[in-house]
């Protein structure tokens, strides 16, 4: 690291980069055992926070050691997205299908389900390279090596909470901050999944940012940082629906061509219609009491002041925030099951585009 940078900050970056390599480094055999999908979810969370990490804190490594270390961990990123796609989905019809109530949407869900678990099993290999090649690349131990240097011995006057560390937090957390706050118009409207989409990025990258300089508050950060966290997974849970919906049509398309391929007619198609079906109607009326709790939480938290709250903290101003506190529900009770579509509904009625869902 650079001997001429604040060493408060490189002290407030060896200690949060060396616990993401911690938890990295320890997902490693489950990654590639393959047998636990919290391998995967821990693994590209800490591969996040480091490449979060690596942005916010970029001045405090050479920056030859910078840009590799950003390429290499973001290889792993991507390696495990697709595989972290298909455990979330995975899970979910497993679920749908321990929920079930209709004997006759059995055989759509199970066989998507099986569509799901062999791509699956095809993408372990990915995420076996990706990990080898990560290991290969010698980075993590690399930045154990740089932030156990800079932990070594730090001068007694050295801390996370000098004003030149708090004065970046407030600059970072700020700049976040404001990019969340200008998707909240798009909570006006059910249909704007792109704006949705955004705001759920923005949100992780306020939740990031936050939880990088946590330690510099004393605490001061939880109310605002726990609100965040459940607008993410809200927008997080909204984007599964989005994906489910969009998806859904394009899968039963290409059992009916497979279907063809092999009878010659799409007659065996009957018996998966209502199964999948079933799970369009189910993702899209979750959507919309998603979006109902989504609106709720929002309009509690500006009720509350927790954005004036937040930024009067990182202005190192508490005394001008408001006083009221929010009530952070960070076990909001799940959306009542919807009632499933009529068996007789036709396919067709599940046609729909990313742009083209005025239903939802």
């Amino acid at each position: 690291m650079k001997s001429s940078f604040d060493p408060n900050c490189q002290l407030l970056a060896a200690q949060y980069l060396r616990r993401q390599c911690k938890q990295l480094s320890g997902q490693i055999d489950g990654l590639r055992d393959g047998s636990d999908i919290e391998s995967v979810h821990r693994a590209r969370v800490a591969s996040r926070r480091m490449r979060a990490a690596l942005g916010i804190f970029r001045d405090c490594f050479p920056d030859a050691n910078l840009a590799r270390w950003q390429k290499q961990v973001g290889k792993l990123t991507k390696g495990l997205g697709k595989a972290r796609d298909l455990d979330v989905q995975r899970e979910y019809l497993v679920g749908a299908l321990s929920r079930l109530q209709q004997p006759e949407s059995f055989s759509g869900i199970a066989r998507l389900l099986v569509r799901t678990e062999l791509a699956r099993d095809k993408r372990q290999w990915r995420v076996c390279d990706a990990v080898d090649r990560l290991g290969q690349s010698g980075v993590v131990t690399e930045m154990l090596s740089a932030t156990k240097a800079v932990l070594k011995g730090p001068d007694d006057e050295v801390s996370v909470s000098s004003p030149s560390v708090l004065g970046l937090a407030s600059e970072h957390i700020g700049g976040r901050l404001a990019e969340l706050l200008a998707y909240q118009t798009s909570l006006e409207d059910p249909h704007d999944l792109r704006q949705h989409h955004a705001m759920r990025i923005a949100a992780k990258g306020l939740r990031y940012t936050m939880e990088v300089y946590k330690p510099c508050y004393g605490g001061r950060l939880d109310d605002s940082l726990n609100a965040v966290k459940q607008i993410q997974t809200l927008l997080g849970d909204l984007h599964d629906c989005d994906v489910w919906i969009e998806r859904l049509p394009l899968m039963l398309e290409k059992e009916r061509v497979r279907i063809v391929r092999r009878y010659g007619h799409a007659g065996p198609l009957e018996r998966l219609e209502p199964g999948v079906r079933h799970l369009f109607d189910e993702r899209r009326q979750q959507r919309q009491s998603l979006f109902c709790q989504l609106q709720d939480f929002w309009r509690e938290q500006a009720e509350c002041g927790t954005w004036e709250r937040l930024e009067a903290v990182v202005r190192g101003d508490e005394a001008a925030a408001p006083t009221s506190r929010p009530t952070i529900r960070m076990d909001m009770p799940p959306a009542e099951s919807p009632a499933p579509a009529p068996a007789t509904a036709p396919v067709g009625a599940m046609e729909c585009s990313t742009n083209d869902r005025a239903d939802i």
